[in-house]
């Protein structure tokens, strides 16, 4: 027989929030999520609540036809690297900076979709997975810097 968790389990979002896909930025004061909507997942982002208390997910990022997934606070807990896929397109890899909302493209393979963006844990490089075309998925690596993509394998 199993033994039972001694664990707790808390709810931190209120209201209406069908909130998914967590992380928690470095130092532990901000979660990153998506946020599920009728057509689409928004990016959005809280701070931490205490226990007992919660938290509505303030939405960052919401784009028609467009769900976010993976987000993944960098290192430094400043940028959010996510997967964004819109309706009819590709999916692709996305940074997007909170405090202004600004949205870059990091990766974007034609023909295929990426997904899984993790950051390196020097902040210079996200890792994630694609499958272009009828190829099976692979791991990819692309220089914040540059943009330039490789292969992992």
């Amino acid at each position: 027989m199993a033994a039972r968790s001694s664990r707790t389990i808390v709810v931190v979002t209120g209201g209406d929030a069908r909130a998914l896909d967590p992380d928690v930025s470095a130092g532990s004061r901000m979660l990153a999520c998506v946020v599920q909507m009728t057509d689409r997942r928004a990016l959005a982002t809280f701070p931490l609540p205490r226990r007992g208390q919660l938290a509505t997910p303030e939405i960052v990022v919401d784009e028609p036809g467009t769900s976010f997934s993976s987000p993944r606070w960098s290192p430094d807990g400043r940028l959010i690297a996510a997967e964004r896929r819109i309706a009819g397109g590709a999916a692709e890899i996305v940074i997007v900076d909170p405090r202004d909302r600004s949205i870059r493209v990091a990766a974007s393979l034609p023909g295929g979709r990426s997904a899984s963006p993790v950051w390196t844990p020097d902040g210079t490089r996200i890792i994630f997975s694609a499958a272009v075309d009828s190829q099976p998925f692979r791991l990819y690596a692309v220089e914040i810097a540059t943009d330039v993509i490789s292969v992992l394998e």
